[in-house]
């Protein structure tokens, strides 16, 4: 599947409909973005792929949707959190079974002296087709912050 691209193997030919496809990801990237703003840990990790990698600024690589999720729900619970994301693009890919979804993200929280700490930057999640279903789920997750000096409550979980 997905690693045939890395290896530059011709992927097998998938019959798909790109717009529909493209429709599907934009609206679990609205999932995504209602579920952060909602503050529910749950809803993400549902969209989360057992093989998932989070990618914080300025920190270490988080991997698997349990220690994701368990990341999310310290993120989600800061004092003063807040996170909107603009989206950009959606693709999926023509193998059928990896789309992307950029977007801009701002965040906020309030820091250990009660100040206000903002950031923003931008955000890429990479789907993957999971069988036997056929869902899209979160493979990554990745953060790159603009603006972010020193150390981001999605790097300190």
């Amino acid at each position: 599947m997905a690693t045939r691209l890395v290896h530059d193997e011709t992927p097998p030919p998938v019959e798909m409909n790109p717009e529909a496809e493209e429709d599907q990801i934009r609206e679990l990237g609205f999932r995504w973005t209602k579920a952060v703003a909602r503050r529910d840990a749950r809803g993400l990790s549902e969209l989360l792929s057992e093989r998932a990698v989070m990618l914080p600024p300025n920190g270490d690589s988080i991997k698997g949707a349990e220690e994701i999720s368990r990341a999310w729900q310290r993120i989600l619970a800061l004092p003063g959190f807040r996170m909107t994301f603009e989206p950009q693009r959606t693709n999926v890919y023509p193998t059928g079974d990896v789309a992307h979804d950029i977007s801009r993200y701002r965040l906020a929280w309030n820091g250990p002296d009660g100040r206000p700490v903002r950031d923003h930057g931008n955000h890429l999640i990479v789907w993957e087709r999971c069988d036997p279903d056929g869902s899209w789920k979160v493979r990554s997750n990745v953060f790159y912050s603009r603006s972010l000096d020193g150390a981001c409550p999605l790097s300190a979980c």
